[in-house]
């Protein structure tokens, strides 16, 4: 603001990015899969203001299954995880901080299906852990906005009826409790979220949708200020509301 330049920096460097996956059909239906991947992630201004010139690492192997059935498709995958990172904020109140990540857990992802009615589920569970920081007492901690669980399940039903084809469709979304920081400080409750629509498409191509999002009105806090995480505000999810429009296919 003064019109002095504060810092001239310049940076050069290369890395490498890979992964490498194996995947075995057991059966028709049923397969098992394994990968791992490495990356990198170059810094950005916050780092460079801060001197923080690393390059951050990303580490993960997963495993899993996936199964296709007549009315069942399931896959079903573990994975860990290491990262290193750099948190900076301009005006925050927390010193900048480097610390790496470890993290475990089992993702479930499928669909049932029964004539007209299907249901959708997706579920996630996982253990995300601070393992290293220069801020000493972080270590041990939840790893900031990430949850031990979340959930979502998407229900619908379809009737055909003449020239129409009506879908009613639903979802519940179920997300736990996480951390504003690092330090596990500030806690940002779970939220339930519910959402339902009605979608009618007729043979010509045109179609009529209703959809209202957050139906529940719920109050669900996605994340918490970065530049202070003990201020009473957040990044909300949105409100209620409800869409209608009118789209042809063609």
């Amino acid at each position: 603001a003064d019109g002095t330049v504060d810092l001239t920096t310049e940076l050069k460097g290369s890395e490498w990015a890979y992964t490498g996956a194996l995947n075995f059909d057991v059966t028709d239906d049923l397969g098992v899969f394994a990968r791992y991947t490495k990356g990198f992630l170059f810094p950005h201004f916050d780092d460079i203001r801060e001197g923080a010139n690393t390059v951050d690492g990303v580490r993960q192997v997963e495993a899993g299954l996936k199964y296709a059935g007549e009315w069942l498709n399931l896959y079903a995958t573990a994975f860990y995880n290491k990262n290193d990172a750099f948190s900076s904020t301009v005006g925050g109140v927390l010193p900048p901080t480097a610390f790496k990540t470890r993290a475990y857990g089992v993702e479930i992802d499928g669909l049932v299906r029964f004539g007209s009615f299907s249901t959708g589920f997706i579920a996630t569970v996982q253990d995300a852990e601070i393992t290293d920081s220069t801020t000493a007492s972080d270590i041990g901690n939840q790893v900031l906005r990430q949850p031990r669980w979340q959930a979502r399940i998407s229900p619908a039903y379809t009737l055909e009826a003449g020239p129409f084809e009506a879908t009613l469709y639903g979802a519940v979304t179920l997300v736990g409790e996480r951390f504003g920081d690092n330090a596990n400080t500030v806690e940002l409750p779970g939220y339930e979220k519910i959402d339902l629509g009605l979608l009618v498409n007729t043979q010509s191509g045109l179609f009529f949708q209703v959809h209202a999002d957050n139906l529940n009105d719920s109050k669900g806090i996605t994340e918490g200020d970065p530049r202070n995480p003990s201020a009473p505000n957040g990044r909300p999810i949105f409100g209620r509301s409800v869409m209608f429009s009118v789209g042809y296919d063609f």
